[in-house]
């Protein structure tokens, strides 16, 4: 029975730079409509359609739009890849150039 920071792995991916950095989980919150984590580098709060979010160390927000249906491009799933393959290497250095 893993833990659920060791089951689940929540990853960012920063478009601009092409960074793919893993979230370090802290707690998580539920109700009907509206899912809430809490990680080292901030807050995610999203429903089915949308979410926020909030930079712990800057406060910059980002708002997400779920995409759940649509696949990844060949070049972000050959980074989840990667990481799966290595989760404990850091990958927060740019991996990708021109997406």
């Amino acid at each position: 029975m893993a833990n659920s920071w060791d089951a689940f792995h929540w990853l960012y991916f920063d478009k601009l730079s092409g960074s793919l950095v893993k979230l370090w989980f802290h707690s998580s919150d539920s109700s009907t409509a509206i899912e809430e984590r809490y990680f080292e580098q901030g807050y995610l709060k999203f429903s089915k359609t949308e979410a926020m979010f909030i930079e712990k160390f800057n406060s910059s927000q980002h708002k997400l739009i779920n995409y759940s249906a649509r696949r990844v491009s060949p070049d972000v799933e050959t980074l989840i890849e990667g990481y799966l393959r290595t989760p404990d290497i850091q990958h927060d250095t740019p991996l990708i150039k021109d997406i």
